[in-house]
């Protein structure tokens, strides 16, 4: 964050200086003399000059105007008002032309008079000398800016609004929002040069009325709002057509089909927990398909459930999405290390037959206890990726068998173990299936009516991937 302080060269801006210094802030102060403790922030501008100011606020986020004519000896009285209300104007008019949308105007009690005891903010104002008038024109200034800015947030008229993460709701059915969050946004990426973007509008739509619609208007804001966002998206779009914008929560909603033409990927759940992600990607796969969900390897113990799983089964079952990693990597052992290595290489190999091969749910996650499946295969059925996560291990089970689709039953092929898996029935590493360590070969009416053998992997949790291709 960009802080710029107008006026930080006396006693006040020093003491304030000193205090944002021990914060991870930039720091600018714009001051028609040198700062005695701070040279290294401070640019010396008059706040009358206009045009240096609007130069001067390029990337600040937040204002703190100090800039003051104080002193009782102020000649020609004019000055009073040419740098305390012509100052403010100036300030304001060059955050406007910079997007700048936050400041912090220090006042004077000298507005409330003389002999106030203690004055409050709702006392009147009665000032006595040029310094205190020239102050409260200012407050003024600033009073008439933030009218022709009004709360862009939903609000209903006599109601306190309802908070949630302490956040309102932005009201996108208004133009001048959409406008203002556009230019905001498009600063921050002109800047920074992103490639990626996660916008996350983690708010369900409260308190929804719009203060510029009108009474009789109140029931289209639902709409409007929807076609703000829209128009907000399309013109990020149209200016960076490389970036990549991942969705997560569109007013509310998860997924949503709107905002995946958008959004070509959206973050299915905060529920980074592989066990639980089975049934997440099942259910969002009956609408959506699985290079549009958002999936990562997270760390573990899983924040939200405490559960550990291998570091195998998370992968697996993140590659059922787009597929990355959201953990400490200094903190993973080198095994681990090399696991990660060879988990992104098998991605890569099997990416586009996930993003473009036909998925099938091979079992139900309600209705299947002991492990779930799924996989990807080519339409024409040349190659397929299974995967399998158990979920339910039993004393003695029988040997389950997953029954493949989508293959060509008058084919025949080579079934290899992929992945780097540990457990078995020993403890050993799988390489292969269950009785070799070598790839095997079996006809597509083996696969698809017979199935493959589930090896008995040790214990719940564990993951089995196999890459089925034609010879």
């Amino acid at each position: 964050m960009k802080i710029t302080l107008i006026g930080g060269s006396g006693f006040v801006g020093t003491r304030l200086l000193d205090l944002l210094r021990q914060g991870n802030y930039e720091l600018q102060n714009i001051d028609k003399q040198q700062s005695h403790f701070f040279p290294d922030v401070t640019v010396i501008c008059d706040v009358r000059n206009r045009e240096k100011l609007t130069a001067l606020l390029k990337g600040t986020d937040v204002v703190i105007l100090l800039a003051a004519e104080h002193r009782d000896d102020v000649l020609p009285f004019s000055l009073y008002y040419d740098v305390n209300v012509g100052g403010m104007q100036n300030t304001l008019a060059a955050m406007e032309a910079n997007g700048v949308k936050r400041i912090v105007f220090t006042s004077s009690v000298a507005v409330y008079g003389l002999n106030k005891e203690n004055p409050k903010e709702e006392y009147p104002k009665d000032p006595f000398n040029h310094y205190g008038k020239s102050k409260w024109l200012a407050e003024m200034e600033l009073e008439k800016w933030y009218r022709e800015h009004p709360d862009w947030a939903f609000t209903i008229p006599g109601r306190k609004p309802v908070r949630a993460r302490y956040q309102l709701v932005l009201d996108y059915s208004r133009k001048e929002v959409v406008d203002g969050i556009f230019t905001q946004i498009a600063k921050v990426l002109d800047e920074t040069k992103a490639d990626y973007v996660k916008m996350d509008m983690n708010r369900h739509l409260t308190d929804v009325w719009s203060k510029t619609a009108g009474e009789q208007n109140q029931g289209a804001i639902l709409h409007r709002y929807m076609l703000g966002v829209y128009d907000f998206l399309e013109r990020l779009h149209e200016r960076y057509p490389a970036l990549l914008i991942e969705g997560c929560s569109g007013g509310g909603g998860r997924f949503d089909a709107g905002m995946l033409y958008y959004t070509p990927q959206i973050w299915c759940s905060d529920n980074t927990d592989a066990i639980e992600r089975v049934k997440i990607q099942y259910g969002t796969s009956f609408a959506y398909p699985s290079c549009t969900v958002g999936s990562h390897v997270s760390a573990v113990p899983n924040h939200q459930t405490g559960r550990t799983t291998e570091l195998a089964t998370r992968a697996a079952v993140a590659m059922a999405g787009s597929f990355g990693y959201e953990l400490d990597l200094n903190l993973l052992t080198e095994e681990e290390k090399e696991q990660v290595r060879a988990q992104i290489k098998n991605y890569h190999r099997f990416e586009m037959l996930i993003r473009q091969g036909r998925y099938y749910r091979l079992t139900d996650v309600w209705q299947k206890k002991e492990y779930a499946a799924w996989e990807y295969c080519r339409p024409d059925g040349s190659e397929a990726l299974v995967t399998v996560v158990t979920l339910d291990t039993q004393c003695n089970p029988a040997t389950e068998y997953v029954k493949l689709r989508g293959l060509g039953e008058d084919k025949k092929y080579r079934v290899e173990v992929v992945g780097m898996q540990t457990g078995g029935e020993n403890g050993q590493r799988i390489n292969g299936t269950p009785n070799s360590v070598e790839p095997e070969y079996y006809t597509g009416a083996q696969l698809v009516h017979a199935g493959l053998p589930v090896p008995r992997l040790g214990n719940e949790y564990k993951s089995w991937q196999v890459y089925v291709k034609e010879v």
